[in-house]
């Protein structure tokens, strides 16, 4: 059974829920406030209302939770059907996701790692609690969205580029100027574990592609910055451009203006 098989069995049950909630709220409100103005008479009937409204509720949530303890979550899991439904699901909300190792994704800006045993999900090193991929979407695809929405501040990333990219010009011996992988960069930019804790690669990547969507090629040291694209190089950075397109990005230079 997949999540949204589940999920259409507990579809019934979801109006009922939120009825009663706002029902139980309401009454709730009015036993306080009988008691606040001392409307005893009032008080009595509201209380009765709240008690027939609570039994008649205990049906609804036996049946609720019979749904609930049906699906096999660890089987889910395990079979491989979640990531399966996943991918099915990234692929409709239009976010496009590259495996890596066994059951970790990338799906920028989020890296995610699916952890069959324990039946896990973690968001960008954080757990995630669901069990459904559509949710999982959903959630990387607000990121996106989100991304694309927060202002940057494309001179100051580009200051923070230039002085990694000089370190690495210097310690490699190459002449200014020359494209430089944007992962070698990378490592002047966070060259310890605490900094690479603090900025780690995905970091680094959402920092990349603003910049480049930023279009942003002159520093204050009139040096112009270009940042490679490339549909077919290994081990560049995946990113979206500002028309939601993927592209991969593999290179820096910085060099001196005629």
């Amino acid at each position: 059974m997949t999540y949204e098989e589940f999920y259409a069995q507990l579809t019934p049950f979801i109006k009922p829920v939120k009825d009663f909630g706002t029902k139980a709220a309401k009454q709730s409100k009015t036993i306080v406030k009988d008691f606040e103005e001392g409307n005893l008479n009032d008080l009595s009937k509201t209380i009765k209302a709240l008690e027939d409204s609570i039994a008649a509720q205990k049906d609804l949530l036996t049946q609720l939770q019979s749904v609930s303890e049906s699906f096999d979550t660890a089987a889910y899991f395990n079979s491989g059907d979640f990531e399966k439904d996943m991918l099915a699901a990234c692929e409709s909300t239009g976010v496009t996701v590259h495996p890596q190792d066994a059951g970790s994704y990338e799906m920028f800006p989020c890296s995610v790692k699916v952890n069959a045993a324990r039946a896990e999900v973690t968001l960008n090193r954080k757990k995630l609690a669901t069990a459904r991929p559509a949710f999982l979407a959903k959630t990387v695809k607000a990121r996106q969205d989100a991304m694309n929405k927060e202002k940057f501040n494309a001179e100051a990333v580009a200051k923070e580029f230039a002085m990694a990219y000089d370190i690495a010009i210097a310690v490699t011996g190459k002449r200014p100027g020359t494209p430089l992988n944007l992962m070698t960069v990378y490592k002047y930019l966070a060259p310890t574990s605490r900094a690479k804790k603090e900025y780690d690669k995905m970091a680094f990547s959402f920092d990349v592609a603003r910049l480049y969507n930023s279009h942003f090629t002159t520093l204050a040291d009139n040096r112009s910055l270009h940042i490679t694209e490339s549909h077919e190089a290994k081990g560049g950075i995946n990113a979206l451009d500002v028309t939601g397109k993927e592209v991969t990005l593999t290179t820096i230079s910085i060099e001196a203006t005629a």
